[in-house]
């Protein structure tokens, strides 16, 4: 790919972004860049989305953090020089990571080809941890002799210990300047006073920085001090022994390890690439074989990702395409309008797509792959190479003159800038007809007016533009295609305080078809966007028609299906009522005659009916309780009843600016105005489920989730059932069963019985951030 293509896009700012996201010291240093290759780049394309599924599904891959191990190969294969401990660790640092890999599920085809070819050996990897303690020591059972020798070195220096506290506690205490004996040159010495040096017989090894003391080695003590210095000596040469065995093992399995390293390296920026994808909601580009460009809600990857760092939303997106209808694309409005990030847009979602990743746009986005893609954007002004910012530009568009056709996508900012105008604009349309005549993908900016009129009599040449708020004259940054743009220069000026008289002999000057042009793509861009504004509320009437469709078809057979149940219980409940009060009544007559005042007892049995059949009519009331009056406040989360559907519903976005709110009911969203929806509190709220079932609960709290952890299915299996049965009547949509992940055993039991189970409509494995393969998503059936 071009150099300086790569560089005004700053393609390097994506390799950048990449290496941070890698693991591994090795995979920060790989060379990231386009290619051309079809094959290698669908390939790439696989690999990556197996690595995704990884995230999303298996709560993601495995280790991947290991250090520079190809320079620690390259020291063991460089004669004389001895891996060091901790060096050696490294090593078993990555075979920890390839062991992690060559267990990981083969179900992926494209990763297992890659990790098919990892070598794991588990006899050097046990040897290293054998002989090494982390951070670096060598343990005492690295070798028998080692063994040996540190065995002896213990018990010498505890001899040598014992010999001079004894010369402490000795006569010898007096000519001593400090009651403590000391090592110097790896020999035990006693620390005397000047004035005393005679008395002790001994060796001098040293003496203090103030002449006072002098340390002295009692000749008693040379043979022990020299047996010690000879067994320190014994077990040098024995560690390096010992590591210059583990040093050839590496370097037998040089080839080996080199090749762990370079594909766990690639699994790395396959890992970094799939973090970037789910960091900017990115989806996999569709590649095209006939040079085409069909960007739908496509952003800039560095915008989107500084809208996610700060949790922002402010860039734009754009739809775009090229290269079907036709071949050449002007775009022209404001400065600071957005021209340049577009040109800049389509140019990195064509390198990111040729470097295997994701791209951050919707579904449906289509690039092909370019064999070259030529750029000449920004300032390109070389004192170095005595060149202007115009002698530059027309050196980069010679090149691409020279070498493009129409595999190539072409990319020119402010296109016949930086000299007379007249004679730019004549050379832009010039270079324009060349590129379209030969069918090279160009896409291209400029504020000359000549260059818009190209698109009517060309058909391969299509106008596109940056739209513009002429009441604040500010740009909205949102592109449209078909329209040319006006740069809007005397409007700024006017804004920004120059007078009238200026600007108004500005208007005149400017020529008579260049003002009726003017005049004609403003009236054109006022209606378009009268059009647009029309056309985003029928849409969000259609979304409310059809999502009123919806609920009031699911309304309709809830109802059917809860008529026949209220029905019969309400029969059931008022013929109880009717046998008690006939009860009641029954007794009471049968008093009233056997008492001596018939009519009084008469006349007290019919007022007990009476108050009897006054209950009943309390009883019915409770049915049918009242709805709040109070409004809803609009607020996310707040649960609310709609008079109009009798129904309640939760609120899952705020009011827009024309007070509609979009709220959720059941398993589908309606956008209603929030002055018409009244607030209802959670005991009203959770009497009535999703589905419309009234709970048994009442206010109760259902857990959304079951932790079945620790127990066999014997024991989980009623457990589950009785949950299972609850959230039914409760009117939940899905719960998460936790199993945990161990063997898998438990999870495979109730996934078995869940097949079979009359509540369960289906069930999934959790994605990475629900817990992954330790919890199980389970939806329930609704009624019938």
């Amino acid at each position: 790919m071009n150099f300086h293509t790569l560089k005004v896009l700053e393609y390097d700012r994506i390799v950048e972004k990449l290496h941070d996201l890698c693991f591994s010291s090795p995979a920060k240093k790989i060379a990231i860049s386009p290619s051309d290759n079809l094959s290698a780049i669908e390939n790439s394309l696989d690999c990556l989305t197996e690595m995704i599924e990884l995230y999303q599904v298996d709560g993601g891959p495995p280790s991947l953090t290991f250090g520079d191990v190809d320079f620690i190969v390259e020291k063991a294969m460089a004669s004389g020089d001895i891996l060091e401990p901790a060096e050696l660790l490294k090593v078993v640092e990555l075979y920890d990571v390839v062991r992690g890999w060559t267990k990981l599920d083969k179900r992926f085809e494209h990763r297992k080809t890659m990790t098919s070819k990892l070598n794991y050996d588990e006899e050097l990897a046990a040897t290293i941890n054998r002989v090494i303690q982390p951070p670096k020591e060598i343990r005492d059972n690295a070798s028998p002799e080692l063994k040996r020798i540190r065995k002896e070195l213990r018990q010498t220096r505890e001899n040598l210990e014992a010999k001079f506290s004894s010369y402490i506690d000795s006569e010898f205490s007096s000519c001593l300047s400090d009651n403590v004996y000391t090592i110097r040159d790896g020999r035990y010495v006693l620390p005397v006073k000047e004035s005393f040096k005679g008395r002790v017989k001994g060796i001098v090894h040293d003496r203090s920085s103030t002449g006072a003391t002098f340390f002295v080695e009692p000749m008693e003590a040379v043979e022990q001090n020299n047996n010690l210095r000879e067994l320190i000596a014994a077990e040098h040469q024995e560690i390096l022994r010992i590591l210059r065995d583990l040093t050839d093992k590496i370097f037998a399995n040089n080839i080996y390890i080199k090749n762990n390293v370079k594909i766990l390296a690639e699994l790395d920026i396959l890992s970094a690439k799939a973090r970037f994808a789910l960091k900017l909601n990115c989806v996999r580009p569709i590649i095209n074989s006939d040079y085409y460009i069909e960007i739908k809600n496509g952003y800039h990857p560095l915008l989107r990702w500084r809208d996610k760092q700060t949790g922002q939303d402010n860039t734009v997106p754009m739809d775009i395409h090229l290269g079907r209808d036709f071949t050449t694309l002007i775009i022209t409005g404001p400065n600071t309008g957005g021209k340049t990030v577009t040109l800049k847009t389509v140019g990195m979602l064509c390198l990111l797509a040729q470097t295997g990743m994701y791209i951050p746009a919707g579904d449906g986005s289509s690039l092909p792959i370019f064999t070259q893609i030529f750029a000449d954007i920004g300032d390109e002004q070389s004192l170095e190479a005595s060149l202007s910012t115009f002698s530059a530009h027309l050196a980069n568009i010679r090149d691409a003159l020279e070498q493009a056709d129409e595999t190539c996508l072409v990319l020119l900012d402010e296109l016949g800038a930086g000299t007379d105008p007249d004679e730019g604009s004549a050379l832009g349309q010039a270079i324009i007809e060349d590129f379209t005549a030969n069918k090279v993908r160009t896409i291209v900016t400029t504020h000359h007016g000549r260059l818009k009129t190209l698109a009517v009599n060309n058909p391969s040449v299509e106008n596109g533009s940056l739209d513009f708020d002429r009441e604040n004259l500010r740009p909205t940054y949102r592109f449209r295609m078909g329209i040319p743009g006006l740069s809007y220069a005397i409007e700024t000026a006017r804004k920004l305080g120059i007078g009238d008289k200026v600007t108004n002999r500005a208007e005149s000057l400017i020529d008579r078809s260049e003002r009726r042009l003017a005049a004609i793509i403003t009236e054109l861009s006022d209606r378009l966007q009268e059009a647009e504004k029309e056309l985003g509320e029928a849409r969000k009437s259609r979304l409310s028609y059809e999502s009123l469709s919806k609920i009031y078809a699911e309304k309709l057979n809830n109802l059917e299906k809860e008529k026949k149940q209220i029905k019969k219980d309400a029969l059931e409940r008022a013929e109880k009522v009717v046998q008690q009060a006939r009860f009641d009544i029954d007794r009471l007559i049968d008093e009233a005659k056997q008492a001596p005042k018939k009519i009084e007892a008469l006349r007290e049995a019919r007022h007990q009916a009476v108050a009897k059949a006054n209950d009943i009519k309390d009883e019915i009331k409770k049915i049918e309780p009242p709805p709040s009056s109070q409004k809803a406040k609009g607020e996310i989360g707040e649960k609310v009843y709609l008079p109009s559907m009798n129904t309640t519903g939760e609120i899952i976005e705020k009011p827009d600016r024309d007070g509609r709110v979009r709220i959720r009911i059941g398993g589908v969203t309606l956008v209603t105005d929030v002055a018409g929806l009244y607030h209802t509190d959670d005991k009203s709220a959770a009497a009535v489920s999703k589905t419309g079932r009234h709970s048994p609960y009442g206010d109760s709290n259902i857990s959304m989730q079951i932790d079945l952890r620790g127990l066999t299915f014997d024991e989980a299996e009623p457990q589950l059932d009785k949950y299972l049965d609850e959230v039914y009547l409760a009117g939940l949509e899905s719960v998460s069963i936790i199993h945990g992940k161990g063997t898998g055993a438990l999870r495979t039991k109730i996934q078995n019985h869940l097949k079979n189970h009359s509540r369960v409509k289906s069930f999934r494995l959790g994605n990475w951030d629900e817990g992954s393969y330790g919890v199980t998503i389970v939806e329930l059936k609704r009624d019938d």
